[in-house]
């Protein structure tokens, strides 16, 4: 078989994922890097500004053909390392940011059965990279068009 076995735990265990502000500080603890590959990774919704000032490069659709996978590959995730299908926590312990590949790559397997090494073996990069959330800053800053007209 393919996938791992074991029980899941009920949906009703807990929140299946943190809160929006709980996975930025992971995000920022972390670095804005995946904890397993070190890519520098971009926040979510960075990829809604890019498709707004870029609509055909910077596509945001819901099919293959629609999708512009580079961003998506660089979109930061918050993944579980004890998965929640196998009773895993919203603990900041059991959270780190993870590239789409790294995490969903993964899927509901330990860390052992994959034999890749715990993340929190090693500190992560924290440097000056801020997954773009400067552009979120300077986009709230901007005046509104229709503001400018009036």
């Amino acid at each position: 078989s393919s996938n791992p076995k074991f029980v899941r735990v009920p949906k009703d265990f807990h929140p299946r994922m943190p809160s929006a502000a709980q996975q930025l500080e992971i995000l920022q603890r972390d670095g804005f890097r995946c904890r397993f590959c070190e890519t520098r990774i971009i926040v979510k919704s960075i990829h809604k500004i890019f498709s707004r000032a870029l609509p055909e490069a910077a596509r945001q659709g819901h099919t293959n053909e629609t999708r512009h996978f580079g961003i998506g590959i660089l979109t930061a995730s918050v993944d579980h390392l004890v998965p929640y299908s196998r009773g895993g926590t919203n603990d900041s312990t059991n959270l780190v940011t993870a590239c789409p590949t790294c995490n969903y790559g993964r899927g509901a397997w330990l860390l052992e059965e994959v034999e890749i090494e715990d993340p929190f073996n090693y500190p992560p990069i924290v440097d000056d990279w801020d997954g773009l959330t400067r552009l979120l800053k300077s986009s709230r800053t901007k005046p509104n068009k229709k503001q400018d007209d009036a």
